[in-house]
């Protein structure tokens, strides 16, 4: 892959920085990382058009194995969660006009679902133990753990089936789309995990249940932040 391209897997971490500089601007300037999403990336994406290449099967498992994506993926873990802490620290003990909050919010919002759940959703499909527990991390910061089971376990089963809840209706709308996405696949995980409990002959509500864990870490996460940096 051209050198041009590597360097741009750098380019998301632009959104958390123009996040915080929005923040000590204030004002409007909240709005800086959304403005930078929906008007200068589409723009350029608009501009450069569709990029047709992409890697020869001979080569795809030498450079899914390069150091350099997993320091990508390994460095935005901890920016996003540093992120987070800063994030909840600072709108808790700076008052904001009702309009910076709606775009430190939002922007909040982009960075952590909008580049965080994609690379969770990377981090997922490794095979390694630390990689995995950085994509569980990472779902956590966004309370959004059980994609780590429905995604690898129900997604990738059932797509493009009625049986997915990650998948579309012919003619839905997005809002429709997105209620049921979100909360089926909440459901679904639940599912999932208790067919895999019922096959190791355990119950659904024991500790091996790993929907329990991943329910109650978000809820732990945001008290801890409550109590120690609000």
């Amino acid at each position: 892959m051209k050198f041009i391209k590597k360097l741009g897997f750098f380019t998301a971490f632009i959104l958390p920085a123009l996040a915080v500089v929005g923040f000590y601007q204030g004002g409007w300037w909240n709005y800086l990382t959304i403005a930078f999403v929906f008007i200068v990336i589409t723009t350029v994406d608009y501009l450069t058009g569709l990029d047709t290449k992409n890697i020869s099967d001979e080569n795809l498992d030498l450079v899914s194995e390069e150091i350099y994506y997993r320091l990508v993926t390994y460095l935005w873990t901890f920016i996003q969660l540093g992120f987070v802490l800063w994030a909840f620290y600072v709108i808790s003990n700076k008052p904001l006009a009702f309009y910076e909050w709606i775009g430190f919010v939002v922007s909040t919002g982009l960075v952590t679902g909008g580049i965080g759940i994609t690379v969770a959703h990377e981090l997922g499909h490794k095979k390694s133990t630390l990689e995995r527990f950085y994509s569980r991390l990472l779902l956590m910061t966004v309370c959004y753990m059980h994609f780590y089971i429905e995604h690898n376990r129900g997604h990738h089963v059932y797509v493009a089936t009625p049986l997915d809840p990650a998948t579309a209706r012919k003619n839905e709308n997005f809002y429709a789309f997105w209620v049921r996405s979100v909360f089926n696949s909440y459901v679904h995980a639940w599912t999932l995990e208790s067919e895999r409990l019922s096959r190791l002959g355990k119950p659904t509500l024991s500790l091996a249940n790993a929907m329990i864990s991943y329910t109650a870490l978000p809820f732990i996460f945001v008290v801890f932040l409550h109590f120690y940096l609000a």
